[in-house]
């Protein structure tokens, strides 16, 4: 299981595998997402091609969606492992696309395409 949360520094997503019949404990997948009191919130979800997902509020601080160095207003992709994936529009980063407010929702057509 995958979850995306806010830690005292910034939200993070984590993996937590089922051991036993319960969550075993939470390893760390991807780290230094703003946080905020404001447009604070994140979706994660695996696309067609068997990326991870996630969307990033730019914690109430606009200038950060049109901030390629910051992980704020954007929609992130990334392996499994939390690693930047190949042909992303940037290289070595986990940025997919960015300008976003507060994106919260994500999901894909027949046609393997992004809806945000």
């Amino acid at each position: 299981m995958y979850a995306y949360f806010t830690a005292v520094a910034d939200n993070r997503i984590v993996r937590m595998r089922y051991q036993n019949g319960r969550l075993g404990p939470p390893d760390t997948v991807f780290t230094g997402i703003p946080k905020g009191g404001n447009h604070n919130g994140g979706r994660i979800a695996f696309g067609p091609d068997g990326m991870l997902y996630a969307t990033a509020g730019e914690a109430g601080n606009p200038p950060l969606a049109q901030d390629r160095g910051s992980l704020g207003g954007k929609i992130l992709r990334m392996t499994p492992n939390g690693r930047p994936a190949r042909g992303n529009p940037f290289d070595n980063s986990v940025v997919w696309s960015y300008g976003h407010r507060n994106p919260q929702g994500i999901a894909w057509d027949s046609e393997g395409r992004l809806w945000a």
